[in-house]
């Protein structure tokens, strides 16, 4: 339960948050004016009631005051809602020859605020009232409503704040995350707060600036691709006119491993993988083909897969790039590799295990960077390029997946591959 409270948390949008927030205030609001409302009826009930027991006091203290004290003991109320007054005749339209509590209601329903009657005493004698019912409940629900809504506003107002940064940061962060993985990914949306856009026209043109040095790169190592093919079809043409011997031989890997050299570092440069449209993609099979591949050259390969099908949507032919350049670094050190590819849940997970000499620990991030070979040796039968496991890297990671590799207790190495 705690994990599902945290999980909805995680997951609630500040939009949201505001949209729950307004609702809870209209109710809130309503059900305090309803509670207000039944307090005013019933406090204005209990101010009447005791205004008529008042005047029912009045009555009977004046009736049981002597005739000559009458007057003075009318003075000596002091009561700011009630004048008292007595006369010969009767002032108010309501006059009774004698008090009644249901003649005072009656009085006091006729005019709810100012109302006056008059009572006529044994004496034949008429006490006037006069009174007003002053109420302040609804000055106090008006001010507590205010309160109300200045607090209220307040909270909504901090949420709409946040709201308009969060969001569009939120979306900058994604961004620039997708930005590091691709750099043809689409322009930063320019919208929010004025700083907000400034800080996404920045980001686009650092983009922008970031895919031209790119461009400049690949084609200053296109030029000088161009430019070395040149003299090395030469120098292999006329070594064809020297004698067989074991410096012709030489001369002719060399200039092969040059141009091998060449081409994967344009490849590399190029980024081709890149440019490939993303379809659905079936994993097993395409490891199956690789693995296929390779034991058709004789490698001791093995492949087992969980389910029969595993589909992904992605690069075909950059995956396979990929997959076949991990699979060809654990043949190049092992001599053979054990491939497994399984799912869970969302996650497909691809291990590509070898019975090799491994890594030492302080090259397990080092051999991901570009000609970087933890043999050190520049023998094309063992070192290689020192471009194989970057372009990988790149690829996965262009996919949104994770590559890692890891020394395996019983010898060895393990390459690790996280798609979702």
């Amino acid at each position: 339960m705690r994990e599902f409270f945290e999980k909805s948390i995680q997951h609630l949008s500040a939009r949201k948050a505001m949209l729950i927030l307004y609702v809870v205030v209209i109710f809130h609001i309503i059900f305090v004016l309803h509670i207000l409302q039944d307090n005013r009826i019933d406090r204005q009930a209990a101010r009447r009631s005791a205004l008529i027991q008042k005047i029912i006091n009045v009555i009977y203290l004046v009736e049981a005051t002597p005739a000559d004290d009458q007057q003075k003991a009318i003075a000596a109320l002091d009561d700011p809602d009630l004048h008292v007054s007595l006369t010969l005749q009767p002032v108010s339209k309501f006059h009774y020859k004698q008090a009644s509590f249901w003649k005072i209601i009656h009085a006091l329903e006729d005019n709810l605020h100012a109302y006056s009657i008059s009572i006529q005493l044994k004496n034949h004698q008429w006490l006037n009232f006069k009174a007003t019912l002053y109420s302040h409940i609804v000055l106090n629900q008006l001010l507590f409503m205010a309160v109300e809504l200045i607090v209220f506003g307040s909270i909504l107002m901090t949420f709409w704040s946040i709201n308009r940064f969060t969001t569009p940061l939120k979306k900058i962060k994604f961004s620039a995350e997708r930005l590091g993985i691709d750099l043809e990914n689409k322009p930063f949306a320019v919208y929010g707060p004025k700083v907000v856009r400034e800080v996404s026209q920045a980001l686009n043109q650092m983009q922008k600036r970031i895919m031209q040095l790119v461009y400049n790169r690949t084609q200053l190592l296109a030029a000088i691709s161009h430019d070395l093919r040149t003299p090395i079809v030469r120098a292999q043409l006329r070594a064809q006119f020297i004698e067989d011997s074991e410096y012709k031989s030489q001369l002719l890997d060399d200039l092969s491993e040059m141009e091998h050299m060449i081409s994967e570092t344009l490849s590399f440069a190029r980024e081709d993988s890149k440019r490939e449209e993303k379809k659905n993609v079936d994993l097993v099979s395409l490891l199956e083909s690789i693995c296929d591949d390779a034991s058709d050259m004789g490698h001791d390969v093995v492949c087992h897969a969980s389910e029969h099908r595993i589909a992904f949507f992605g690069r075909a032919i950059a995956l396979k790039r990929a997959f076949t350049n991990l699979l060809n670094n654990a043949i190049r050190y092992a001599g053979n590799a054990h491939v497994d590819i399984s799912k869970h849940g969302k996650t497909i997970l691809i291990e590509i295990k070898d019975d090799g000499p491994g890594i030492s620990e302080s090259d397990l991030e080092k051999v991901f960077e570009p000609f970087y070979r933890g043999e050190q040796s520049r023998s094309r039968d063992t070192g290689g390029v020192g471009l194989g496991l970057s372009v990988a890297h790149d690829i996965i990671l262009a996919h949104h997946g994770k590559i890692k590799l890891k020394n395996r207790k019983e010898g060895g190495l393990v390459v690790i591959v996280t798609l979702e």
